[in-house]
């Protein structure tokens, strides 16, 4: 999603947020939640260090609690004190911290809980993109394709491309991404759709309207 903004011209700012809990009773169960942005400690403003915010709770230890200015579903933030608990004598909020990001508003994806990886990268890219501008970026046609998607929009590797392509022309795909570093694992094929390499998302994105204004059209290949 965040790199489907920015192509859009969207700021969609890095913030420190909540990854996972280390404790499902730890200090902070019940106070936050799993993607709550961490804004600031003690009244200072956090970056995506995560450094900064176990420094600031070593400052602190059972009966002084620290205090996070959190922004949780981009609502209004609000101040949650926390009283750390020692572990092995370090004060700790039993908390993982990842990198997440601000969005200018939300866009929901609908996915099957069954279904993990970073494969559909790419394809929610520009599901994304295509749901925020007017028309069909496929002009109609029936697109499939996989990657991971790199926060700085480049395409990742992916495993059982040569199954996902025969599942893709199954389904009646007339067009089918393939990562850049994907390329070698399919030389041998020869499918009833077309493949396209997929360097960055922009590529992709160009490929996909050039496609979808002439079917003919010279596209990125293998």
């Amino acid at each position: 999603m965040k790199v489907a903004l920015e192509e859009l011209g969207f700021e969609v700012p890095r913030v420190l947020q909540v990854a996972a809990f280390t404790d499902e009773d730890g200090p902070a169960s019940g106070k936050l939640r799993v993607r709550d942005k961490l804004l600031a400690v003690d009244g200072r403003r956090l970056g995506t260090d995560p450094q900064v915010l176990v420094d600031a709770v070593e400052r602190h230890g059972p009966g002084d609690p620290v205090e996070l200015l959190v922004q949780r579903d981009r609502r209004e933030p609000m101040t949650v004190e926390i009283e750390p608990r020692l572990v092995d004598s370090v004060p700790r909020i039993g908390i993982v911290t990842g990198v997440g990001y601000r969005f200018p508003f939300d866009v929901a994806i609908t996915v099957d809980p069954a279904i993990g990886g970073p494969s559909a990268g790419l394809m929610f890219s520009l599901a994304v993109y295509d749901t925020l501008t007017p028309g069909s970026l496929t002009g109609g046609g029936v697109v499939a394709g996989t990657g991971e998607i790199f926060p700085d929009g480049r395409v990742g590797p992916i495993g059982g491309i040569e199954q996902k392509i025969a599942g893709a022309e199954d389904a009646g795909a007339e067009l089918f991404f393939v990562p850049e570093a994907n390329c070698g694992d399919v030389t041998d094929l020869d499918p009833d759709l077309r493949l396209v390499k997929a360097t960055t998302m922009p590529d992709a994105l160009e490929a996909l309207e050039t496609w979808a204004a002439d079917a003919d059209a010279a596209l990125p290949t293998c």
